[in-house]
């Protein structure tokens, strides 16, 4: 019998590194699962483990909110993977989807981008500038992609395999030139960083 996808389950080698099948899964939030703390609850581990046990190739966590100076951080979740207290969690949860012969893969995302101005106060930049936000600008994206790179590096070190990044999520009119700037500075320091954690 004929099957529609006849290589789904079949190994598939990508740039010399070897996933098992070509299921994927896409990144999927489970904030509830949170505990206020920037460590990643034992409820999180569980359920992206879940996804690997289930025969995914790839598990993709989903996600490292960017904007690391929001002062409500219930937006999107407190985790944050470049506090060295919290990054035993993180391979905790990368132990646990390797268990399973499954890729682990860290979403980087920034909804919006939080600076303090000059006179120390904390305002929201977004790429289009719209609902009363600043319009990103040069030197704002390059904040932003240091963050990217060094939020990058971070979760090399805590085990995760591959490294998924979006950018532009709150605007209509996606900024190619900030995108660019993250994409090149996240790719720079990859090429150089040191071989991650066995």
């Amino acid at each position: 019998m004929e099957t529609q996808y006849p290589h789904m389950l079949s190994p598939i080698t990508i740039g010399g590194v070897t996933f098992k099948n070509r299921v994927w899964t896409a990144p999927a939030a489970m904030f509830l699962l949170n505990d206020q703390t920037s460590n990643v609850s034992d409820a999180s581990i569980a359920y992206y483990a879940a996804k690997a046990r289930g025969g995914s190739a790839v598990v993709t966590v989903s996600a490292q909110n960017m904007d690391f100076g929001r002062q409500d951080q219930t937006y999107h979740g407190y985790w944050n993977i470049l506090d060295p207290e919290s990054q035993r969690s993180w391979e905790r949860l990368t132990d646990a989807i390797h268990f399973y012969g499954a890729k682990a893969s860290l979403e980087l995302l920034a909804f919006s981008y939080h600076l303090p101005n000059k006179r120390g106060e904390w305002e929201e930049y977004t790429i289009d500038g719209a609902r009363g936000t600043r319009k990103i600008d040069r030197a704002a994206a390059q904040k932003l992609a240091r963050l990217y790179a060094a939020s990058a590096q971070a979760a090399l070190d805590c085990g995760f395999d591959l490294i998924l990044a979006g950018t532009a999520s709150r605007s209509r009119t996606p900024s190619r030139r900030t995108s660019t700037t993250v994409a090149t500075s996240l790719a720079a320091r990859l090429r150089s960083a040191p071989s991650c954690r066995s």
